[in-house]
């Protein structure tokens, strides 16, 4: 595969790789569709403000990010398709917890992504989600926590995990934001709650369709209906809870996906 990587395009890992070995780094996954990026201030923006909280450099070739994704598409024959771009910002330096240096390495590659428009079961898994952490906050390049949660989601028979926080309150699914229709009301977790701050969920807050709250477990069970968000699938219904059905053709979830869409 064809990688860009710091200004030239490689192939292999670079060395000393403290995001392969620690998980010390960023990422941004972002959908190519139509010959165009979508969302692609949000991202960079996203990108930018997590590594300024994380203590790190936001890589220069973020303001040339947009003219080098289409270059990435086109060498990868992927001009024309639906597609996922990762953006990935890790350290780069010896082992150990301290960071002896303050150069990081920042590459992109992309990939397929076929739409999916189906339907999908939740799991309430008992991996909880630590809303203190900067892992919560942050996309980091660890995620053992949600690849777990997946795999438990799995075992329970359904697609996508749902994640408590340490408080027992609605954080979020595994591979994205969550929202709930409660009383014709759109809800998604809070960010202090332990949500992530996805670019899809931005874009719904930012057009007043979706609102910020704490949501209980007592919540999660009395939800007409749910989705869950992402940058890549947008919105996907949510047809059953834990076993329980919900109205995966809610009127409110069909809004959010045709606001998504266009």
């Amino acid at each position: 595969m064809t990688v860009w990587r710091d200004g030239a395009w490689v192939d292999g890992p670079a060395d000393n790789d403290r995001g392969a070995t620690l998980g010390d780094g960023l990422f941004e996954t972002i959908l190519w569709r139509n010959g165009s990026v979508a969302r692609l201030d949000r991202h960079v923006a996203r990108m930018r403000a997590s590594a300024e909280a994380l203590g790190l450099a936001a890589p220069e070739a973020l303001t040339d990010i947009e003219a080098i994704i289409p270059d990435l598409a086109a060498r990868n024959a992927l001009s024309d398709q639906r597609a996922a771009v990762n953006l990935r910002l890790a350290v780069l330096g010896p082992r150990g917890l301290d960071r002896h240096t303050p150069h990081i390495t920042f590459s992109a590659r992309i990939a397929p992504a076929p739409a999916s428009d189906t339907s999908i079961a939740l799991a309430t898994v008992s991996i909880r989600r630590n809303e203190t952490a900067p892992s919560a906050r942050h996309k980091t390049l660890s995620y053992l926590d949600q690849i777990e949660a997946r795999r438990e989601a799995r075992a329970l028979g359904a697609d996508e995990a749902a994640q408590l926080n340490t408080q027992g309150n609605l954080a979020g699914g595994a591979a994205g934001n969550l929202v709930l229709i409660l009383k014709d009301r759109a809800l998604t977790p809070r960010v202090r709650d332990g949500a992530l701050p996805g670019t899809v969920r931005a874009e719904f807050l930012a057009r007043g369709l979706i609102e910020e709250a704490t949501l209980s477990a007592a919540d999660i069970a009395a939800a007409e209906a749910g989705a869950i968000t992402n940058a890549i699938f947008g919105v996907r219904p949510v047809h059953s809870w834990d076993g329980r059905a919900l109205a995966a053709d809610h009127p409110r979830l069909a809004s959010l996906r045709a606001a998504i869409e266009t």
